[in-house]
């Protein structure tokens, strides 16, 4: 499960004082890279020959500049590490939501693959691999980091495909494709979206490799922010240490907060009545349009909801969404599919099909994913009444030290309870 590679990173984020990182001693299989300016078409493209190079010297120049507390702030032996084990990736392919949005994408844009060379970043098994190849790509290049990639070549030759799906292992800053590709797909989402860090990866695989005229899938993304009533989770797991059998445990109670709510809840899916108020949007993404760094730089948004109903409010969720937009969209009504993104599930699929677009949503109000919500709460919830206002900020950013993790901060007041504020950082996922 992506929970365990969660698990794992952090884990091994708490050993500050380790002498070295095992991902120094290993190499993996590596090309020279693009330079750093674009090449211009035409130009000679080398095909791609395997070697073996120590892992220090594989790492680009913006992560050997980079300095923090930890011996490989990337974490790759553990990041990789967990995507070489197939645990991770049955959770992922038996996300039904998940995986038949990606089918019913390349399905729908299936004239927009057809003869065409295409990209799967991060392949994993070479799912989406072979959907590509079924809706008629020419070559699908499926590029995979981990060791998985050897088994993934012995999945490509027993279903027949080696003449179309070329794997090729190692990571995609250090390989250089034989020519340049028409579609880049990728299941690159982490928790929050952005999470891990993989979109980094496609953004560079985008300008130094996608054709101008290419495509991506998905094409956009949205994150929103929601504020949550939770009563049911704070009485199970706040509310139940006042009285434990008859013991008064309520000293326990300040603990017991920390405990819970210290992290972001990643893996309790809310449902649509634990929203006090409509979501929001704080962070659009055209995928082909925005630059690379982007997604990981300080974002600073300020949000004002006004309570549906009345309830106490323990924090937020947010969560998100991603659009497949092919040649065959209707603009006009993907424009307006994708500003009412938040709808009903029934609602969305007849918006979906008037715009020619798959939507991919991990809001509660659709089917849930292995993805959830994530879950950030307060230690103690301030009581709204209905029509009360809440103003804030959300911040959040990479972690300078752990580079696939995040950092959000969250502060807000209730306008109509001037006493009524509070201020909050979460770590996603290691600490500082």
């Amino acid at each position: 499960a992506w929970r365990s590679l969660l698990v794992c990173l952090s884990i091994r984020a708490s050993l500050k004082h380790c002498e070295g990182s095992k991902s120094q001693f290993f190499g993996h299989i590596s090309c020279p890279s693009y330079p750093g300016q674009q090449p211009q078409y035409g130009s000679s493209c080398v095909a791609y020959y395997p070697t073996v190079v120590p892992m220090a010297a594989q790492q680009p120049a913006q992560q050997q500049q980079q300095t923090t507390l930890y011996p490989d702030p990337w974490q790759n032996y553990e990041y990789f590490g967990q995507y070489g084990k197939l645990g991770i990736h049955t959770e992922m392919i038996k996300d039904e939501h998940r995986t038949q949005s990606y089918l019913r994408a390349v399905e729908m844009h299936a004239a927009d693959l057809k003869d065409k060379v295409v990209l799967d970043l991060g392949c994993g098994t070479g799912i989406l691999s072979f959907f590509c190849a079924r809706a008629g790509a020419k070559t699908v290049y499926a590029v995979e980091a981990s060791d998985l990639a050897n088994w993934t070549e012995l999945l490509v030759a027993s279903n027949g495909l080696s003449d179309t799906i070329k794997v090729l292992k190692g990571r995609i800053e250090e390989l250089q494709l034989p020519e340049y590709v028409d579609v880049i797909i990728s299941e690159w989402m982490g928790t929050f979206l952005i999470f891990e860090s993989m979109l980094e990866s496609v953004l560079y695989a985008r300008d130094y490799m996608l054709k101008p005229e290419g495509f991506m899938m998905p094409s956009h993304a949205n994150i929103y922010l929601a504020p949550v009533c939770m009563d049911e989770m704070y009485r199970d797991r706040i509310e139940f240490w006042r009285s434990v059998y008859g013991v008064d445990m309520s000293v326990l109670i300040p603990f017991a907060k920390k405990c819970a709510f210290e992290k972001p809840i990643i893996d309790k899916p809310i449902k649509p009545e634990n929203l006090l108020a409509p979501a929001i949007t704080i962070k659009t993404m055209d995928l082909r349009t925005i630059p690379k760094d982007e997604p990981y730089q300080k974002t600073i948004v300020n949000f004002e909801f006004k309570a549906a109903k009345a309830g106490n409010l323990h924090g937020f969720a947010a969560w998100f969404d991603t659009l497949f937009k092919g040649t065959v969209s209707n603009e006009a009504e993907f424009r307006r599919l994708f500003s009412q993104m938040d709808e009903t599930t029934d609602r969305k699929a007849q918006l979906e099909k008037q715009a020619g677009v798959v939507t991919l949503s991990t809001s509660p109000s659709c089917k849930d994913t292995h993805w959830h919500q994530d879950l950030l709460l307060f230690d103690d919830p301030i009581y709204l009444e209905q029509g009360h206002t809440i103003r804030g900020t959300i911040r959040y950013q990479r972690n300078p030290d752990l580079l696939r993790h995040l950092i959000i901060d969250i502060s807000f007041c209730v306008v109509e309870q001037p006493n009524r504020s509070a201020a909050k950082k979460f770590y996603l996922w290691g600490n500082e």
